[in-house]
């Protein structure tokens, strides 16, 4: 195994090492040889260490400055990844089966579609069209089997973009596309378990960037006749302009508030598919598309994608043969999300056809069900409802030949307390569905209660668990610079703790604050229990509220500025009733927890009426009140605390962060200041744990003074030898004096 910083030089070292081994060994091992030997030796390790000495150094060099996301994981993706990426250790054969069995075998579809060309979506492309396709693709991608990459597309001059328009727009009005563009190099990444199963691989398609170029010209073309024609239901969040997974979250967060006042009961079966989006039948999705008014021409083009499509797996001798894919939609094209929420755009309807109750948020408004893509909740506030609307979905499922997950479908009722009834069932096709307490939604942990406590348990740990990678990022890249490490905090670990915070962690704020905490105890290398309050103070640092908060706002900006059609704009303005005609404190209510924050910092925010540009205006000033209450209120806990009194000595205005901590100096010089000035007389050294007890009276001297830092280093006698080595007898500093040792601001005083 040949480390990062084994260049030619270390190889050219490397080689001198055999010859003069050869050499030594040929001649007995005389003296003159042997020594040449061990010198040679001696030379090639003195030159590792000085490579992995600048190896680190530029790595260093690279992380600080690194600017963004993808500079920071070029210089960190490589050199720390734990095991190297294997290719997939399965026979092309069994590759062949497997699909085999998976699929049905090429029928050739004769289905015309014919008639009028449509103004929207069959329209010749224009410069604009493409521009605005070409700003949607992304960088460092890799290539199909053309092998032409996005970078190549991005950098076109006008005449190159205008020739393309030409291309495509040929391609448009005879719909014939090149053979190649019907071709993809299928990756697979093993997930988990048996590496021969073909079942615990992704399957990560590289199709060509021209295709997936001409298919974002599509997608934007359907999508925007989707939202004029208002085509897909309100309930499909999934992969949707300006929705998002935080969106069905809230929804259903809302609905359970709702649904669960009054001893009422929320009834809510989580389906799973069975390869939703690999199963879809050409034949049923061209047809769902000419009933929904898709113009035939489109889905003449969308068939002639499809009609050869077949992928070549990349195995550990070269590319495997092409296999024919038969069915399902594409696996990395951008329109296979929106072809999938158009094949199942009347789900919703049918469901409200069935005049079957849903949870009733508004006057108007009805939840019967959320979708984000093939992630379905279906609700009822009554068994008797779920069960109906589960035996409706059965026959729609059948016809759209979806395949339903029943080992992976579960029900929860949502309660606030209480057992459910004794006997309760529900089944799919006879078989019975699973009732469970727990349920992740969109990587969001739910529970039978409505609240959030497992959630923030869970993220809570996930934080921890990216802690510890961080941390792992920052050993072996001996990156001592505290603000590139809060950088990386931020990045790695705040941004896994805090998805979706803003809906579920109002309640547990303390309970996230405990990832913030590990990471401040573990960068100084102090005891458990110090204070967080003085940590905050010590590294000049806000507690993860405010982050929240802004996180929160923002949000709650976002709803604000929905148009009323839309259902989080609703079930907002159902939860602000709700707030405002119930005073009481409602754990339930996530507006209320909003407000009761909001109150704290802007009084004069009316609540009732509450505009998004009102809440833009004051943001900033009530996240500056926020950080500013925090602060206040660490300083008055140091202030009054009886153990860390002399700590606000040490830095009376608590101003700024610890001089020393914006100190170049090494991490272990960092810690041993920071255990003198915060650890309570605990200290770790390269020898073990140290503890001295501040509140005893020496036992090694008669003086009769307690047993601080400054006594045992300036006055006990029993330390007069060491004492000597570092003062003169005029230079030792008294109790006073010793405060500002304690406060360097320079490398010298360090």
């Amino acid at each position: 195994m040949h480390f990062p910083w084994f260049d030619v030089d270390c190889q050219t070292s490397a080689i001198k090492i055999k010859q003069s081994h050869k050499q030594a060994r040929s001649n007995n091992w005389d003296i003159p040889h042997t020594d040449l030997y061990h010198q040679a030796k001696q030379k090639h390790k003195k030159l590792g260490r000085q490579k992995q000495r600048a190896h680190f150094s530029a790595l260093r060099e690279k992380l600080s400055q690194a600017s963004n996301s993808h500079d920071f994981w070029k210089c960190v993706i490589k050199p720390f990844r734990s095991k190297p990426f294997v290719l997939n250790a399965i026979t092309q054969e069994a590759w062949e089966s497997f699909y085999n069995i998976m699929q049905t075998p090429r029928v050739s579809d004769d289905t015309t579609f014919s008639g009028a060309a449509h103004p929207l979506l069959d329209a010749p492309f224009t410069r604009i069209d493409l521009l605005r396709a070409i700003q949607k693709i992304s960088n460092n991608k890799a290539p199909g089997v053309d092998g032409i990459p996005n970078e190549f597309l991005k950098s076109l001059p006008l005449q190159g973009i205008d020739l393309l328009v030409d291309c495509y727009n040929d391609i448009l009005e005879n719909e014939s596309l090149p053979e190649e563009w019907s071709r993809s190099i299928t990756v697979m990444i093993h997930k988990k378990g048996d590496k021969l199963n073909p079942n615990n691989y992704r399957p990560i398609a590289l199709l060509s960037c021209l295709l997936k170029l001409f298919t974002q010209l599509l997608q934007h073309r359907l999508s925007d006749w989707a939202d004029k024609c208002s085509i897909i239901p309100e309930a499909q969040g999934g992969f949707r302009r300006q929705r998002g997974c935080d969106d069905q979250i809230f929804l259903l967060n809302a609905a359970i508030n709702i649904g669960t006042r009054n001893k009422g009961k929320v009834y809510a079966c989580f389906f799973d598919f069975a390869r939703a989006f690999p199963s879809v039948p050409h034949d049923k999705l061209w047809k769902k598309l000419n009933d929904l008014g898709v113009s035939p021409k489109f889905i003449r083009i969308l068939r002639k994608i499809y009609e050869k499509f077949a992928t070549q797996i990349r195995m550990t001798e070269g590319l495997s043969d092409a296999i024919d894919i038969t069915e399902g939609l594409g696996q990395g094209c951008v329109l296979s999300p929106l072809l999938f929420s158009l094949y199942t755009a009347d789900i919703e309807q049918t469901l409200k056809d069935l005049q079957a109750e849903g949870i009733q948020i508004t006057a108007q408004l009805a939840l019967h069900i959320l979708l984000y893509a093939d992630d379905m909740i279906v609700m009822s506030p009554s068994p008797q409802g779920l069960q109906m609307k589960i035996r409706c979905l059965t026959r729609f499922f059948d016809l759209l030949a979806l395949k339903v997950h029943l080992d992976k479908t579960k029900i929860i009722v949502f309660r606030r307390g209480g057992n459910i009834k004794k006997g309760l069932n529900f089944t799919y096709k006879g078989e019975t569905i699973e009732i469970v307490k727990q349920y992740t939604y969109l990587g969001v942990p739910l529970s039978s209660s409505g609240l959030f406590h497992i959630a923030a348990q869970h993220f809570k740990k996930k934080g921890l668990t990216a802690l510890g990678s961080t941390w792992n990022i920052f050993t072996r890249a001996r990156l001592e610079a505290l603000p590139k490490k809060y950088q990386l905090f931020q990045s790695l670990v705040t941004s896994t703790a805090l998805y979706g915070a803003h809906i579920w962690s109002l309640r547990y704020l303390s309970e996230i604050e405990k990832i913030q905490y590990q990471f401040h105890h573990r960068l100084l290398g102090l005891p458990h229990g110090t204070p967080s309050y003085a940590l905050r103070l010590e590294l000049d640092r806000p507690s993860m509220t405010p982050t929240i908060l802004a996180q929160s706002l923002r949000y709650l900006i976002k709803i604000l500025d929905h148009p009323s059609a839309r259902y989080t704009s609703q079930c907002l303005q159902a939860l602000q009733a709700r707030a405002t005609y119930n005073q009481t404190s409602d754990p339930y209510n996530w507006f209320q927890q909003i407000v009761a924050l909001l109150t704290q910092h802007a009084p004069s925010l009316s609540m009732q009426n509450l505009t998004s540009s009102a809440l833009t205006q004051a943001m900033q000033g009530i996240l500056d009140a926020s950080k500013l209450q925090q602060r206040s209120e660490d300083i008055n806990r140091v202030t009054n605390s009886e153990r860390f009194n002399y700590y606000s000595h040490l830095t009376p205005k608590f101003q700024t962060a610890a001089a020393y901590t914006s100190v170049p100096i090494p991490l272990r010089a960092l810690r041993l200041i920071a255990q003198c000035r915060l650890g309570q007389g605990t200290f770790y050294t390269p020898l073990g744990m140290l503890h001295i007890n501040y509140n005893e009276t020496c036992n090694f001297c008669n003086k009769i003074e307690p047993q601080s830092l400054w006594h045992i280093l300036c006055s006990c006698p029993l330390n007069i030898e060491p004492r000597n080595a570092f003062f003169s007898s005029t230079q030792i500093p008294t109790s006073a004096e010793f405060s500002n040792i304690l406060n360097p601001t320079t490398k010298e005083d360090v």
